[in-house]
């Protein structure tokens, strides 16, 4: 990635390289290259990221050679520029960054599992508000509707009374929710797949969709 900004850095950051001795064409060299001073392409993007500016960069190297060992007189600058082209960065420095970058992957990770989350439940808010529009078009069918009644009463063995209560109609049992309700609604898919089979199918290629990046995001 190449740098079009022209390159800019401080008084504080050119009197520190002067006193420890790089010439003037050397420092101007170097400072004109910018980012591109960085030997390889990962290293430049990531530093120009950390960094932004040419200047922190060139700051985060001078501290570099400060707390560095063995670099004294014309060591200091071979050190510098060694550290300037190839990106050394302080270990300590490099395991806080990492530890950064760690809490802020897992932060986004979580806050897009909870946006998945979310996903689904609208996903099947929105399938179940389709196919209550074709429970009731079968409702409304008495002749169709009371044969798949019937038929959901018929699978139950145990709590059929409680289930569905005699005292009420077939419609007022569908209505009332709970168990009831599931098992007319799964009657009346079994009757007419061919109705429902557009809003499954697309209900599970999403759902899917969202399991799969569930998924991915867990082993993360």
């Amino acid at each position: 990635m190449q740098v079009e900004d022209k390159p800019e850095l401080s008084t504080e950051m050119r009197q520190i390289l002067r006193g420890w001795g790089m010439a003037e064409k050397s420092l101007e060299k170097y400072v004109n290259a910018g980012f591109n001073v960085i030997t390889d392409d990962h290293q430049r993007a990531q530093a120009q990221q950390r960094c932004v500016t040419l200047d922190l960069y060139y700051r985060e190297k001078v501290d570099l050679v400060i707390n560095g060992k063995n670099t004294e007189g014309s060591q200091k600058i071979g050190f510098f520029i060694k550290a300037l082209q190839e990106d050394w960065q302080n270990p300590k420095a490099v395991k806080e960054q990492q530890d950064k970058d760690h809490d802020k992957k897992r932060f986004n990770v979580q806050k897009r599992l909870k946006e998945l989350e979310k996903a689904k439940e609208s996903l099947k808010k929105q399938i179940d508000a389709a196919k209550s529009a074709i429970y009731e078009e079968i409702i409304q069918e008495e002749t169709i509707f009371t044969p798949i009644f019937e038929s959901a009463k018929a699978g139950v063995t145990a709590f059929r009374e409680t289930i569905f209560p005699y005292d009420m109609s077939a419609e007022a049992c569908f209505r009332k929710g709970g168990m009831s309700r599931n098992l007319i609604a799964v009657k009346m898919e079994e009757s007419f797949p061919d109705r429902f089979k557009a809003i499954n199918d697309n209900f599970k290629v999403q759902l899917l969709m969202i399991e799969t990046e569930v998924e991915e995001l867990k082993t993360q």
